[in-house]
């Protein structure tokens, strides 16, 4: 990070959630810029309007397969530990617990791998 904390680099983050709050924690010399569109956001970075953007690491991996100019920093060992997840409407039990299942069975056959290797790697 102290390679990036420069205050010649120009950060970019999404507006609100994690990535701001992170990269405000840690850059206390690059000049950051919070941009409004999620997007439009890797453009920026792909018309040299920014050096660097602070994100999650599956975010890194499409948006580098998406715009082959942008490279994803070691994915592999991010910053925070972090897990995605689903989102269902509460209290429907019975669908929670069918995604659940489905989740386990996708992960124990090999195709949560599949999917992840062909979006993702």
């Amino acid at each position: 990070m102290q390679t990036i904390d420069l205050p010649s680099t120009r950060a970019i983050v999404n507006p609100g959630g994690t990535n701001e709050r992170f990269a405000r924690a840690v850059l206390k010399q690059a000049q950051l810029t919070v941009h409004p569109d999620n997007v439009t956001i890797f453009q920026q970075l792909v018309d040299g309007k920014a050096d660097v953007m602070l994100t999650d690491a599956s975010e890194t991996l499409w948006q580098s397969k998406q715009h082959r100019e942008l490279c994803a920093i070691h994915p592999e060992q991010p910053f925070l530990y972090a897990e995605k997840a689903y989102l269902l409407p509460r209290g429907d039990v019975p669908f929670k617990a069918w995604v659940d299942t489905w989740m386990r069975l996708q992960k124990a056959n090999g195709d949560y791998q599949r999917v992840l290797d062909k979006w993702l790697k």
